[in-house]
């Protein structure tokens, strides 16, 4: 009996041990296994969340340029209606400039007429007993040769009768800037007059003249066959008025 005791204990160590040693390489080998899939599900999980946030990083760079974009068309937008707005200012700006310039000129034609009025109201009245024109082309204030008979025929006129005076209207047409014009009215006014002085000597006291500009014009400018005869100026021979009793002007 005993001896049969002691097989049974020498065996069961070992049999434990057996026991132990295979459960556990079995748990090993499990976890092994498990910390793999969740290794594996973990990898797959990061690589979604990788795909989702460069996802979602691209929709909102899509974003940000989408935005810039539109930023930019909008600021682009802005700055050509301020240009617009600018542009309508400035073009009121020179609509009422020009406006202004004409009502002066204007108003300096009335005063230059008054003027010549007073001047002569010392010699009574006068009336205008012939008249010429002459004309000139754009922006020029030179005589053309084939005005030369006209003014000889003027000049005859006023050698002819020495109360007779001579009043010199320059004009222009409705091109250009009204001082401009005014200015050159002016210039054919003069010229008028030196050709007269110098080249046919006529009495330079006889001669008044004064520019009218664009502000009175005698034909239509918005006519192109009109509009040249505005480039002109307007010889009018005046003598006094045969009921009045007029002394003749100084030699």
């Amino acid at each position: 009996m005993r001896s049969g005791y002691r097989i049974r204990n020498f065996w069961a160590p070992a049999v434990l041990a057996m026991l132990v040693t295979g459960t556990g390489c079995a748990s090993r080998g499990y976890v092994r296994t498990q910390v793999g899939e969740n290794a594996e599900t973990l990898s797959a999980r990061i690589d979604d969340n990788r795909e989702a946030v460069d996802r979602t990083l691209g929709d909102v760079t899509a974003l940000e340029t989408e935005s810039r974009e539109t930023n930019l068309e909008q600021d682009r937008e802005i700055e050509q209606t301020q240009a617009m707005v600018a542009g309508a200012e400035a073009g009121i700006a020179e609509v009422r400039a020009v406006a202004e310039s004409a009502g002066r000129q204007a108003d300096s034609a009335d005063d230059r007429t008054l003027t010549l009025a007073r001047m002569f109201a010392d010699r009574s009245r006068y009336v205008v007993e012939d008249s010429r024109e002459i004309y000139f082309t754009f922006a020029s204030s030179a005589i053309a040769p084939e005005h030369s008979e006209a003014l000889q025929a003027v000049s005859d006129m006023l050698d002819s009768n020495p109360d007779a005076i001579l009043v010199l209207e320059g004009r222009t047409d409705a091109t250009g800037d009204p001082a401009f014009n005014e200015q050159l009215g002016q210039k054919r006014a003069d010229a008028t007059r030196n050709y007269l002085v110098m080249e046919m000597g006529v009495p330079i006291y006889k001669v008044h003249s004064f520019s009218f500009g664009e502000a009175r014009p005698d034909y239509d400018n918005g006519v192109v066959e009109e509009r040249q005869k505005n480039r002109s100026v307007k010889l009018l021979i005046l003598g006094p008025d045969p009921q009045t009793a007029v002394a003749s002007l100084p030699e």
